[in-house]
């Protein structure tokens, strides 16, 4: 009787060991450990880490909240085409400020470029928060103008475009690249926010320089793609019309062999001819969009573009 007791103890205490065991090997830690490169970088960046799903949840209740509320249909075809001015204004003010700030960042007999900077951070940084404001209706115009021109060109069902034109206009992300200091040699890339200003980046390479002792570089990406659209924040109006038709364009071919035949293993000469469709879809949609809706603006920007010129072989 007591060898059984002992048999059953053993057994109990095997299958609580085996049980922590499994959960220590199955669970991942909940606590950085102390003193890793992952922790040390980590405390380095701070909050300034991309989130791709925060973005994407963000960008649809944006879009959802547009279509709640569209401020846009409450304005004459006139209203919207200079309320679009208007932002693209306030963009291209917020660029110049912050080349000045870079400036002064970038110059050697400057000591202490945060304080010789900060009344032009103030202000660039009003100007953010007026494109911030702006930015949403400014997309919906956009989007409607796309889709009426799309819709002429036969690409509407029942009147409506599918799959919705959605783009969201941002500063696209960063990324910090870390090396070691002696010599040149990337260790790891971490995707950082977008719309890093210059100081802030500045004060993540010092903090990775200090906490880890690697060299750090943050530098922006090219682009990323997501349904809305990540569209490049520019001042230039017929690139970003060109670019939102662009990337519609790929999200009406994946749901057709040419789109979801992308990311084929073999699909190299797909992806070639999928991306030239959408460049020339995406120029000749936007150059619409823009001789309908911006033709002033057109003149001012691209005379030459003005007129539909016949193609020539």
């Amino acid at each position: 009787m007591r060898l059984k007791q002992w048999l059953t103890k053993i057994v109990r205490i095997g299958v609580n060991v085996g049980f922590f065991f499994s959960v220590a090997f199955f669970i991942g830690q909940e606590y950085p450990v102390p003193g890793d490169d992952d922790t040390l970088l980590a405390r380095a960046v701070g909050n300034q880490y991309f989130e791709f799903v925060q973005w994407t949840v963000e960008a649809l209740a944006e879009k959802g909240a547009q279509i709640a509320v569209p401020i846009d249909r409450h304005l004459d075809d006139a209203q919207r085409r200079q309320f679009v001015l208007d932002y693209l204004q306030a963009t291209r003010e917020y660029y110049e400020l912050e080349g000045r700030v870079r400036q002064i960042y970038a110059d050697a007999a400057v000591t202490d470029p945060t304080t010789s900077s900060e009344k032009l951070r103030i202000e660039r940084d009003a100007r953010r928060a007026t494109i911030e404001q702006r930015r949403p209706t400014a997309e919906a115009i956009i989007q409607q103008q796309v889709a009426v021109i799309l819709i002429e060109e036969g690409f509407g069902v029942g009147g409506e475009v599918f799959p919705p034109v959605a783009a969201r206009i941002t500063p696209l992300p960063n990324v910090l690249i870390i090396s070691p200091r002696d010599e040149i040699k990337r260790v790891t890339g971490e995707a950082l926010a977008a719309g890093l200003k210059v100081d802030q980046a500045e004060a993540i390479e010092a903090r990775v320089l200090s906490e880890t002792n690697q060299s750090a570089l943050v530098v922006p990406i090219g682009g990323m793609a997501d349904y809305p659209a990540m569209i490049l924040e520019t001042t230039d109006l017929l690139w970003l019309l060109q670019t939102i038709a662009h990337e519609w364009s790929h999200h009406w071919l994946y749901l057709r062999p040419l789109g979801y035949s992308y990311l084929a293993e073999d699909g190299a000469n797909l992806r070639t001819i999928n991306e030239t469709v959408a460049s020339v879809f995406g120029d000749e949609i936007g150059l619409k969009v823009m001789r309908r809706f911006y033709r002033d603006e057109l003149q001012r920007t691209y005379p030459d573009l003005l007129e539909a010129k016949p193609l020539t072989i």
